[in-house]
Order: structure tokens, then sequence, then C-alpha cells
């Protein structure tokens, strides 16, 4: 095997290591948002304006869920981005 599949296997590898490690903070940060916007009687962005598109589509009754739904998707995910961001410029740093 060459220096550099021997390297980008590495890279591969470290890659999925720190994917890995962001898997809990979505998934909690996920939680926390679909329990907040449940949780919450006022709208939260930007569920609310899914829930505007779609809401002919969709039965009144599961509206309030879809919009918690997409805004633990959306704020999850955003907030994952950001964990993963700053543990790489962390790593980096070492």
């Amino acid at each position: 095997m060459s220096r550099c599949q021997m390297s980008f296997r590495k890279h591969i590898s470290d890659h999925r290591e720190q994917n890995m490690k962001g898997i809990p903070i979505l998934i909690v940060f996920f939680s926390m948002f679909l329990a907040a916007s449940l949780l919450i009687p006022s709208p939260i962005f930007p569920g609310s304006i899914l829930c505007t598109f779609i809401g002919k589509i969709v039965d009144y009754e599961y509206l309030r869920f879809v919009g918690a739904v997409f805004n633990g998707i959306f704020y999850g995910t955003i907030l994952w981005l950001v964990f993963v961001a700053v543990s790489r410029r962390f790593e980096k740093e070492k």
C-alpha cells in the first residue's frame, strides 16, 4: 500500500471518528428543540413558517408536531455543524 493510500485511509478514519463524536450532540439538541417547540405555546421560527406553507395539506391537529420536528431538525443540525467546526479547529491547533 502506498503512502498516499495510507494517508487517505487515516484521513477518512479521522473524519468518521469526528462525525461519530457529533452524533450525541445532534440527538441532544434535536430532542431539546423538539421538546421546547411542543412546550412553548407560541410558534417558533422556522417551524411556524413551514406550518403556514403546508397548513392546507396536513390536518390542523398535526401541524404543531410537524413544526416541532422541523424545528428540532433545523436547530439540531445547525448546532451540530457548529460543534463539528469548533472541534476541528481545536484539533488543528494541536
